[in-house]
């Protein structure tokens, strides 16, 4: 009898250290993997403010971006992230090439901006035909 006890004790405590690495296991890699980096590429849409009523602005629609962030971050990306916002109070008439920055994205500093493609707009600025 006293030695089914002692097994059982030892079958107890040998089950108690396994949950407790499992735990401390567990830990470490969610702790770990919340800081790893992700890289994510999305398609944005340009959004244009600050335009002179009377002008129009020829430029392309949308930009494709690769950014790196957080795992914590990824599942806020699209809430930060719905278009690159561009303004158009320094334009003139005429041809013009604007580079697109993370300034361009209000995102937290945190979250990088890896590449942007265009990079450079190419924007054309005329009189809205009425």
């Amino acid at each position: 009898m006293a030695n089914h006890t002692a097994n059982r004790r030892k079958t107890i405590s040998s089950l108690i250290a396994r949950a407790v690495a499992i735990c401390c296991g567990y830990t470490l890699w969610y702790l770990f993997s919340q800081s790893a980096l992700i890289e994510q590429t999305l398609t944005l849409p340009i959004t244009w403010y600050d335009l002179p009523e009377d002008k129009q602005i020829i430029s392309p629609d949308q930009v494709e971006i690769r950014i790196a962030a957080t795992r914590q971050q990824t599942a806020r990306i699209r809430s930060w992230l719905s278009c690159a916002y561009v303004s158009g109070q320094d334009l003139h008439d005429g041809q013009q090439e604007l580079l697109i920055t993370q300034d361009n994205f209000f995102v937290p500093h945190d979250l990088k901006l890896i590449h942007c493609s265009p990079s450079i707009l190419s924007v054309t600025v005329q009189d809205k035909k009425a």
